[in-house]
């Protein structure tokens, strides 16, 4: 399960935003960053995002990491 109070604390203090991830990504809205934080969807590009730029893997949704 996914541990979304701990993504967005790691966040917080990485100082990345919603938006942020969106840019990063070329999304034109942030729908699918929100929602994959959520647990509502993995977007396999937002799991990456977060794996690559350091998230714990452990807060993470491990059956849909890439």
């Amino acid at each position: 399960m996914r541990d979304t109070k701990r993504i967005r604390a790691w966040m917080r203090e990485n100082r990345w935003r919603q938006c942020d991830i969106r840019r990063a990504l070329d999304y034109d809205k942030a729908t699918p960053v929100w929602e994959t934080i959520a647990g509502r969807r993995s977007s396999r590009r937002v799991l990456r995002w977060f794996i690559d730029n350091g998230c714990p893997v452990r807060y993470l949704d491990r059956k849909s990491v890439v």
